[in-house]
């Protein structure tokens, strides 16, 4: 299970709602995976999961093969995989990023890359609810800014200058 997987639209919005009957196993493991890692490794992070829990997020269409994961065999390959678009949600296209700025997506994936670089999955937690939680462009920039500043916390200025440029802060 070599494929990587990211949260579609509808998987960040189910993590807000809440709202299918997923089991407690199934739920963490929407709320960690990501393409950082393949499918094998977030299922051994996540205590209880399963190859089957794996499938019912991809059958509910909360989570998308990544465009260029290796899936193993016996997995179907990524041009028989509905990928789903990066598109914004209705209700952010009026949140429109500044010319030079990160789009929603772009900042969204930073900030989830950027959280698991520097605080990792413990320190993080806390900031990828917040990152879940956020709907506009606007509070996306407000979890970067605290991200920042809790970096240069920990890491110091340096490392917190580098991840404020990654997010497209830096001005």
């Amino acid at each position: 299970m070599g494929a990587c997987f990211t949260k579609t639209d509808l998987g960040r919005q189910e993590l807000r709602a809440r709202s299918l009957p997923l089991s407690r196993t199934a739920r963490n493991l929407l709320f960690v995976i990501d393409a950082a890692r393949p499918a094998a490794e977030w299922l051994g992070m996540v205590q209880g999961a399963t190859p089957d829990d794996l499938q019912t997020l991809r059958d509910a269409g909360l989570i998308a093969l990544q465009v260029g994961s290796v899936a193993s065999p016996g997995e179907a390959p990524a041009s028989a995989v509905a990928v789903v678009v990066a598109s914004a949600p209705a209700a952010l296209s009026q949140d429109v990023a500044p010319e030079g700025a990160l789009s929603y997506r772009q900042l969204y994936e930073q900030l989830n890359a950027q959280i698991k670089t520097h605080l990792g999955l413990i320190k993080g937690y806390q900031f990828s609810l917040e990152l879940e939680r956020a709907s506009s462009l606007t509070e996306l920039r407000d979890v970067a800014m605290r991200l920042v500043d809790e970096v240069q916390r920990v890491k110091g200025e340096g490392v917190a200058q580098s991840t404020q440029m990654a997010l497209g802060l830096a001005g």
